[in-house]
């Protein structure tokens, strides 16, 4: 039997939706390969084969996702930037908790500049966890040079990060045999998940 995605959590009613998912299908400023447009499309896929339990086996169908819009650069990336962060305000000002998923890390900006603007006027702080799984970093070489491009200076008290291999998670990485795994200091130092959940 086929199911829908996100199967008995998905409604077609925005009225009885806990969470409101929005997707940006956007690779075009990514500098390792494109690809990253599909994951909105594969991740609603694959949705479809998990049942509607959480890490700890309690039934999350009683939590209703209402898949509200998927935005892509169909009218040129400047106006993809604008249309995204209109979305996402749109999105929040239904009072619902607002997630997106999708593309490459710039999608990240407008998405702030609308959380942080309804939150802002609030006199809230929002919380934005960037999860990122970057298979384009691991070095098979005997050498790489790694370098990013940056806005500005790096601030590491800005900066935040989950264990690689955290069990909540579940990514299963494609370590061979006897390699080596070499971590930086700071990213030794990352917690899990349930970490930086606790308390919301």
């Amino acid at each position: 039997m086929k199911y829908p995605h996100f199967r008995e959590m998905l409604t077609k009613n925005i009225n009885e939706a806990d969470i409101l998912l929005g997707s940006a299908s956007y690779d075009l400023s990514c500098s390792c390969g494109s690809g990253t447009s599909e994951a909105p499309k594969r991740l609603r896929e694959l949705s479809s084969y998990l049942p509607c339990y959480d890490a700890n086996f309690h039934l999350l169908s009683d939590v209703k996702i209402y898949d509200y819009c998927d935005v892509s650069p169909k009218n040129g990336v400047a106006s993809f930037y604008q249309e995204l962060e209109e979305k996402a305000k749109e999105m929040l000002k239904l009072d619902k908790f607002v997630l997106f998923f999708g593309g490459d890390h710039s999608i990240s900006v407008p998405l702030e500049k609308a959380f942080y603007e309804k939150y802002h006027n609030l006199d809230k702080h929002p919380v934005i966890i960037h999860i990122d799984a970057h298979m384009d970093i691991l070095v098979l070489s005997d050498y790489a040079e790694f370098a990013y491009k940056c806005t500005d200076f790096y601030h590491p008290d800005d900066e935040g990060g989950l264990l690689y291999n955290d069990p909540d998670i579940g990514v299963e990485w494609p370590f061979e045999e006897g390699v080596e795994l070499i971590l930086s200091d700071k990213d030794q130092k990352w917690s899990g998940i349930k970490e930086y959940t606790k308390g919301i």
